[in-house]
C-alpha cells in the first residue's frame, strides 16, 4: 500500500477524512495535506471567475462541494451539446456537439478520479 504524505508537515496521512488533495495549476500536479495543515488560499475572498464556480479551480479536489460542481458543469455541458445537436444544421456543428457531449463529462471527472484511485482508495 503507497504512503500518503502531508506536503505541509511530511507526516503520513492515515485516514481518508484527513485527506485534503488541492491541484497545481489545472494540470494533474497534486499537493496533499492533513485537514489541520491545510490553509484555504481564498478563505474569505471575494474571488469569482466561471472556472472556480462551475469547476471548483483553486478548491481540494476530494472535497464534496468540487465534485458536485463538476457534475453539475458536466451535466450542463451535455444539456449544451445536446441543445447544439437539436438545431445543428451543418456536420461540423453536429460533431461539435458529439464531442461535448462526450468528452466534457470525461474531462471534468477525470481528475477527481485520479485523486480517488491514487490517495483516497489506498486509505480506506
Amino acid at each position: 500500500m503507497p504512503e500518503v504524505v502531508c506536503d505541509e508537515c511530511k507526516k503520513p496521512i492515515t485516514k481518508k477524512d484527513d485527506l485534503v488533495v488541492r491541484s497545481q495549476f489545472h494540470g494533474f500536479s497534486f499537493k496533499k495535506f492533513h485537514k489541520g495543515c491545510y490553509k484555504d488560499p481564498y478563505k474569505g475572498s471575494a474571488v469569482f471567475s466561471i472556472g472556480s464556480f462551475l469547476y471548483g479551480y483553486g478548491r481540494p479536489v476530494n472535497s464534496k462541494e468540487t465534485t458536485i460542481r463538476r457534475i453539475a458543469a458536466s451535466m450542463a455541458l451535455v444539456i449544451l451539446g445536446l441543445f447544439i445537436l437539436s438545431i445543428a444544421k451543418t456536420f461540423a456543428m453536429t460533431l461539435f456537439a458529439v464531442l461535448v457531449i462526450i468528452l466534457s463529462p470525461l474531462i471534468l471527472l477525470t481528475k477527481r478520479a485520479y485523486v480517488y484511485l491514487k490517495y483516497e482508495r489506498p486509505l480506506d
